[in-house]
């Protein structure tokens, strides 16, 4: 498989989803993170909360309107039903969604990067650590618009403390100062943003290793977890809002044939409508692909356009035995529609018509 397989540049549906459930949780860790320091410093003698212009107020009334946002947030994600219906070549759309929760994260970090005393204080380090992780998260240019929106935003936070545009000190400067090196709060908050910046980076590592764990470096297909994966999700979509899908199973007789799934995979791909379906390894000698909304009346003219385009770009057609499982119900359990496309594909005969089964 070439090293320009679109399966492995593409970032999927999956993966913004699960970039954005990541930020929801960093939101709720920050906002536990604010309260427990504020509840610290309200309880400690020697580091009184600051009550000058109106701080306690303004601090408080900001976290209410972070911990709703979140909420919020974490509704929406507790709903499929909304992104379920987002077409799988329509991703981009959570991408932007992606990008705002963002910015409104971003912005609750210039004001945290004011009030703990900006150069001055324990969050300066969180900066660098930032622009790394969202250069490693989004490549290409909007990695590049994100990095230069953080320093920009830090940089006026900077520019309207010297100018008195906002106060000139930062609400906790005194508090956190990272001068006095022996101040227990500076190096508990250094701790903290260190701790913070290295859980993030093993997240993101973890994330960023996903789309290569899902490809099968033979094939250059998906592996057949990920296949079962998205069967489950679509049955899912089907049981509560109706519809259709199908599963389809090519197999190559390698007693006929010197050509190998490997050769043809590429080919394969080729013929498939990569925003919204899902090409995999099934096993040694199988190749499938789950074909959302594909209910019995497309089938046939989906399965002859892929197979017409495999014989036009290898010849392999009469070397391939074809079938497909059709799923008009959600009640139809993952397991009962791969077991329907197995028992079709071994009806199939090499080179003939393909077997439909629906369920």
């Amino acid at each position: 498989m070439s090293a320009n397989n679109p399966l492995r540049s593409r970032l999927l549906l999956e993966d913004y989803m699960s970039m954005l459930r990541g930020l929801v949780k960093l939101a709720w860790a920050a906002l536990a993170l604010a309260l427990i320091a504020q509840l610290t410093i309200r309880a400690s003698s020697s580091y009184p909360w600051p009550d000058w212009g109106d701080f306690s107020f303004v601090y408080n009334a900001v976290m209410v309107e972070f911990g709703l946002n979140t909420l919020a947030l974490t509704g929406l994600l507790f709903y499929p039903d909304w992104y379920e219906r987002i077409p799988r070549e329509s991703a981009q759309r959570v991408r932007w969604l992606l990008i705002a929760v963002i910015l409104w994260l971003s912005i609750h970090l210039f004001a945290v990067f004011h009030a703990t005393g900006g150069l001055g204080g324990p969050f300066l380090l969180l900066l660098p650590g930032l622009v790394i992780v969202t250069l490693a998260a989004f490549p290409g240019k909007v990695g590049w618009y994100l990095v230069a929106y953080l320093l920009v935003g830090h940089l006026l936070v900077l520019v309207f403390e010297k100018t008195g545009f906002i106060t000139q000190q930062g609400m906790l400067s005194e508090h956190f100062k990272l001068a006095d090196p022996i101040s227990p709060w500076a190096a508990s908050a250094l701790l903290c943003v260190v701790a913070i910046t290295v859980v993030m980076a093993l997240a993101l590592r973890k994330w960023m290793l996903n789309p290569l764990q899902r490809i099968d470096p033979g094939s250059g297909l998906f592996r057949r977890s990920f296949l079962e994966h998205r069967v489950d999700l679509e049955l899912e979509r089907i049981n509560r809002q109706g519809g259709s899908a199908a599963l389809l199973l090519i197999s190559l007789d390698s007693e006929r044939s010197s050509d190998t799934i490997d050769d043809l995979a590429e080919d394969f791909i080729r013929q498939l409508r990569l925003g919204s379906d899902t090409p995999a390894l099934y096993e040694p000698g199988v190749m499938a692909v789950l074909l959302p909304t594909a209910g019995p009346d497309v089938i046939k003219g989906t399965i002859t356009r892929i197979m017409d385009g495999l014989e036009r770009a290898s010849g392999a057609r009469s070397k391939l035995r074809v079938a497909a499982a059709v799923a008009t119900s959600g009640q139809v359990a993952s397991g009962k529609l791969r077991t329907m496309a197995e028992d079709a594909l071994s009806q199939a005969q090499i080179g003939g018509e393909p077997v439909i089964a629906t369920a």
